[in-house]
């Protein structure tokens, strides 16, 4: 979203360079509301803003289901990251990167292990530094089996 807007600040630019009548500006931004062109032309990032009816769906959405309206909970952390985000300029080289606020805390979720489940590699196989050209002409498959030992 942010690339495609400075893109269209770009296209705006070049637009009023090249001498835009007010008639043609409006034609071809026509289906943008003014505070979209308004903020596009003030080199300023504008976040989407969550309607009344997504809000409402939400609502809807979790009473239809027995469970709490998930966006209540979340709403002022959509808020908080809906101004820091339209403080980003266009004129910045690339978008920065926001925390998300509503992951859980890694203190509060239990720890996930770190490594897969793998049967143990043949290191015969894997310290035979010949052992390389050997197997360029096996397909994937065959050098899975060979190095894990089953078929």
């Amino acid at each position: 979203m942010f690339d495609v807007r400075k893109d269209f600040k770009l296209d705006l630019d070049a637009a009023n360079t090249l001498g835009i009548s007010q008639a043609g500006l409006r034609n071809s931004t026509d289906r943008l509301s003014n505070v979209e062109i308004a903020s596009v032309v003030n080199n300023l990032f504008r976040p989407i803003n969550i309607s009344s009816e997504i809000q409402q769906a939400f609502a809807e959405n979790a009473a239809k289901i027995g469970e709490a309206n998930p966006f209540l909970s979340a709403q002022s952390a959509l808020a908080n990251l809906q101004i820091a985000m339209s403080r980003v300029s266009l004129l910045d080289p690339e978008f920065p990167v926001f925390e998300n606020p509503l992951l859980p805390i890694t203190q509060d979720t239990p720890a996930t292990p770190q490594t897969l489940n793998l049967p143990s590699i043949d290191a015969n196989i894997v310290n035979n530094p010949g052992a390389a050209g050997s197997f360029s002409n096996l397909t994937t498959r065959q050098k899975l089996e060979i190095l894990f030992g089953r078929g």
